[in-house]
């Protein structure tokens, strides 16, 4: 029968192995992400028609629904994401642009928000890289000390984390890009949804109530706007 020293000594020399099972179980959400799929769009509570046109929206900003969509809370790092999905019932063609829409923050101060940049997706996963990477350093600078690993095996197994936190955050950048609704035509009878990204410029603290959205798409047949303008609220501070 093994002395408890014994005990702690095996499970000590285990510490690297223990924390890589943490790590991957921690670190594995993008694995399941998963695009969002679209309702009909009658079918929302945000849904406008306009000759013959559709086009619903979905605020995201609940915490937890951006937590299981996007595998970041976008409402944090001062992002609202919005689902839209665009339905052509007519016989015109549609164009769709990000740079016709924008987002209005009315409160104590008036804001506008725009749809950001794939730069700005990028930026807003740098912070899980520092959490899930600093983890894992400090984890295996723990396992590595612990376990009597020589000098020269650290720099190798505390670089698995903090490769495995980058190749996380690069999965969530490109899962945001996949699932943004791209600038295209909508032809007769097409379908379209993705989510829009809004950021204000000056990257103020979204901290408001009242939120519209506006929308302007061009009618091809005679080049005239289309607008569309939803009014919604969220409740100030956590946005839900």
């Amino acid at each position: 029968m093994r002395s408890l020293a014994e005990i702690v000594i095996l499970l000590t020399k285990h510490i690297p192995f223990i924390f890589f099972l943490i790590f991957l179980c921690f670190g594995c959400v993008s694995s399941k992400l998963q695009r969002v799929e679209p309702k009909p769009a009658n079918q929302y509570a945000f849904c406008n028609k306009i000759e013959e046109l559709t086009i619903s929206i979905d605020p995201y900003l609940e915490s937890n629904r951006n937590e299981d969509t996007f595998g970041v809370n976008l409402i944090s790092k001062e992002i609202i994401p919005i689902f839209v999905v665009v339905e052509n019932n007519c016989e015109n063609t549609f164009l769709i642009e990000k740079k016709q829409m924008s987002l209005s923050c009315f409160d104590s101060l008036d804001h506008k928000l725009y749809a950001i940049d794939n730069n700005a997706k990028t930026e807003v996963t740098k912070d899980r890289v520092k959490t899930l990477g600093g983890i894992g350093l400090a984890w295996g600078a723990v396992g590595t000390i612990a376990s009597g690993f020589t000098v020269i095996g650290v720099p190798g197994i505390l670089l698995v984390p903090l490769l495995s936190a980058v190749n996380e955050s690069q999965n969530i950048t490109q899962h945001l890009v996949n699932s943004e609704l791209p600038d295209q035509t909508i032809a007769s009878n097409d379908k379209s949804s993705g989510f829009l990204y809004f950021q204000a410029n000056d990257h103020v603290n979204i901290n408001c109530s009242n939120l519209t959205l506006t929308m302007k798409v061009i009618n091809l047949s005679n080049n005239r706007d289309v607008c569309f303008i939803y009014y919604f609220s969220a409740i100030k501070g956590d946005s839900r």
